[in-house]
Order: structure tokens, then sequence, then C-alpha cells
């Protein structure tokens, strides 16, 4: 991996403004500019995070891809204004991921034995089915 060429940084700038402007063929040149740092930048904001998110750093990047459209109309001025807002996108990212995680663990059924050392399954009840009947 390199690191981000401060010489690159107008033509960064000239890419994004480009591509705001209707030029989707600057968006190729930009990403090839910009990936290595990025990608570097999705591994960071994931570092501190549990491991059971599922989350590679290069899905998060390609996440984060997906969701440029949402940023064309930006005014953009400069490539740390890039960095600055796939680090926020990216944090909305892995907060998304989570909730999900976190959702998809409450539908799935907790049970509970009601006899400690019954491993007969008749025994054991859906503790958010008797929750939600109650």
């Amino acid at each position: 991996m390199h690191a981000l060429d401060h010489s690159e940084a107008p033509q960064i700038t000239q890419y994004l403004q480009q591509w705001r402007s209707g030029d989707a063929s600057a968006l190729t040149p930009l990403f090839d500019a910009v990936y290595h740092e990025l990608r570097r930048l999705s591994a960071s904001l994931l570092s501190p995070h549990r491991p059971d998110l599922n989350l590679q750093p290069t899905v998060l990047l390609h996440e984060f891809y997906l969701r440029l459209p949402d940023v064309r109309h930006f005014d953009w001025q400069c490539r740390a204004q890039l960095f600055s807002t796939a680090a926020r996108i990216m944090r909305n990212i892995i907060i998304d991921h989570a909730r999900a995680c976190q959702a998809h663990k409450r539908t799935n059924p907790v049970t509970i034995a009601l006899e400690p050392a019954a491993d007969d399954y008749t025994t054991r009840i859906d503790v958010l089915l008797v929750h939600n009947a109650l």
C-alpha cells in the first residue's frame, strides 16, 4: 500500500469537481487515486470494534463506494473533505451493521429449560414468545 502523495491533492479535487458536474468517468481515476488511503481508513475505523461485527475493511470500503451517489452534490473543495465525508459515512455503515446484528440477535428466540437437568426440547419455552404474550 502506498500513502497518499500530497502532489495528488489538486488532481483528486479536480476529479471530485468533475464528478459533481456530471462527469461519471471521473469517479474511476478518483477512486484509483484514493483507494489505498480509504482502505486504510476503513481498517482504522473497524479496529476498535468487536470482532463479532463480521465486517471486513474491504467490505466497508465497498459499502462506502455504493453510497457515494448520495454525496455527489457536495461542493468539493479539497481531498480532506472527501476523507472526512468518507469517515462519517463509514461510521454510519458500521453503526447500521451493528444495529442489524443486534436486531438479528433479538429475533432469534431465547429458550430456557424449565428444569436445569432436562434435555428434552419439549420442556423448553421461548422467552420472547412468553414475554410478548404477557
